[in-house]
């Protein structure tokens, strides 16, 4: 902006006149003259402000350089290792003053009772007294202590055995609840399908005497996996039955009265029941009645 002024002011006057002479020709200096000293300097910086756009007298600044990484870290673990030594060395110290403590409140003890020991023998009334009261009071302190121990244990203990019960009753209770639930399950997935009348083979080597009857009666009940697959089944009951009818053709006696017999209708009867199903299954099969004539 000066150098504008200058230059308008003085047309004659260019800026390698100015840079040769910094002062441009006025009434009172005709040719100009060349300040020396500060004025000189002042001019001059002036003169690069103005040709390199930076302010004149800004403060050269240093190139900025980030610190390494490396640097860094190693400042890092210098610092925290001094905290942790100081740490330790804080405890250690706070360590030897409580031990140091503990000693010397052992020691003041230890001579306030030799001192009372020896009050008890001392030809003085009033120390012999006084520790009498002393240890009297000593005693005292003993006993209430350990009465309260006492009591503290005993408390301790019942609560204890009342802690103990309480998960026994918990216990208990979860068991009770439990079965009950599962009594409950099975109730409601447990189904009655009626009575089964089954041919027996004859004992007679293939004649039956007239009159005889020679049939057996089943009553089977179904245990379902869940209340779903017993409604179901309950819905296809005629289905279920007549599947089951199929399978209850002439037996031996012997056949039907030995456990294995039994185990093995049962095991048809689930292997039947249980292809048929679309979904869920039966768990178990149950004889409730079992009756031959």
């Amino acid at each position: 902006m000066r150098l504008s002024l200058r230059l308008d002011q003085n047309p004659g006057y260019n800026v390698k006149d100015m840079a040769n002479n910094p002062t441009p020709p006025s009434s009172e200096n005709p040719g100009g003259s060349t300040p020396t000293g500060d004025l000189s300097d002042d001019l001059s910086a002036q003169f690069e402000a103005e040709i390199s756009g930076v302010p004149a007298g800004t403060p050269a600044t240093a190139p900025f350089s980030a610190p390494s990484n490396a640097k860094e870290g190693e400042k890092k673990g210098a610092k925290s290792g001094k905290l942790k030594g100081k740490k330790k060395k804080k405890k250690k110290k706070e360590g030897n003053n409580y031990l140091q403590t503990v000693i010397e409140t052992a020691q003041g003890l230890a001579t306030l009772f030799q001192e009372a020991a020896l009050g008890v023998f001392s030809k003085d009334k009033l120390t012999r007294r006084m520790s009498f009261f002393f240890w009297l009071s000593s005693l005292g302190y003993l006993g209430v202590c350990g009465m309260g121990f006492k009591y503290h244990f005993a408390a301790t203990s019942r609560e204890k055995f009342a802690e103990k019960q309480l998960h026994a009753e918990k216990q208990n209770l979860s068991i009770f609840i439990k079965k009950q639930a599962d009594d409950a399950r099975r109730k409601a997935a447990t189904l009655a399908l009626g009575t089964f009348w089954v041919e027996l083979n004859s004992d007679f080597d293939g004649k039956t005497p007239f009159g005889l009857v020679n049939m057996a009666e089943i009553a089977i009940v179904l245990e379902c996996d869940s209340k779903e697959t017993r409604v179901f089944i309950e819905t296809n009951l005629v289905i279920v039955r007549d599947k089951f009818a199929t399978l209850f053709v002439a037996m031996d006696r012997d056949e039907i009265m030995s456990r294995e017999g039994k185990r093995s209708i049962k095991r048809k009867l689930l292997e039947k029941i249980n292809t048929w199903l679309p979904s869920g299954k039966v768990e178990e099969i149950y004889f409730s009645k079992l009756h031959f004539s």
